[in-house]
């Protein structure tokens, strides 16, 4: 099968305009990737390219059919906008710790109790998902109050060991549920 030369897609998906986008990432299809990018993440450090052939790797076993460039570049862009979103809640917390959070004073409202203009207002991202931001930062916060700020968001740092996180699996596949016993009859 011919490949596009974004090598991330058959040449045939692109079917309106040689030049139309990719179809947008499922809140689905992103909680994947951040189960596969921890996993590889708890392995030994890799070359770049190799880590991101693993995470798309494990994405399409799961159902993902998304290519090494496409996960590297939607963990880069989520990277980005939860680096900004983590420090503008860390300055949010400490405000109202320390009682300065006035209602009057909007730098110190939520990043989540804001509407789309008062975030770009900000410099911040105008939307993001919840869900995915919880499956990131949520669950390091479980683990250790200050892992959300030191968690590797970076898109190639591969020489930093990775925080823990516990991600719940999506969904068993068949093979997971039978016994051991049965693996090799397939």
């Amino acid at each position: 099968e011919m490949m596009s030369a974004n090598g991330d897609s058959p040449a045939g998906a692109a079917v309106t305009t040689p030049r139309s986008r990719l179809p947008r990432w499922t809140r689905h299809e992103t909680l994947v990737l951040i189960q596969a990018k921890r996993v590889t993440e708890q392995r030994a450090a890799q070359p770049v390219r190799l880590k991101w052939a693993v995470v798309s790797a494990y994405c399409r076993r799961h159902g993902v059919e998304r290519g090494p460039m496409q996960c590297r570049k939607r963990w880069g862009n989520l990277s980005w906008d939860l680096k900004k979103i983590v420090a503008w809640e860390k300055k949010h917390a400490a405000a109202a710790a320390t009682g300065d959070a006035d209602s009057a004073a909007p730098e110190r409202e939520s990043f989540w109790d804001m509407r789309g203009e008062q975030r770009r207002a900000r410099q911040l991202p105008s939307s993001f998902d919840r869900e995915v931001y919880d499956a990131i930062v949520g669950a390091a916060n479980q683990l250790k109050p200050d892992s959300a700020e030191e968690m590797e968001l970076a898109d190639d740092a591969d020489e930093h060991p990775p925080s823990p996180m516990m991600v719940m699996p999506i969904q068993a596949t068949e093979s997971a549920k039978k016994p051991a016993s049965d693996k090799n009859s397939t």
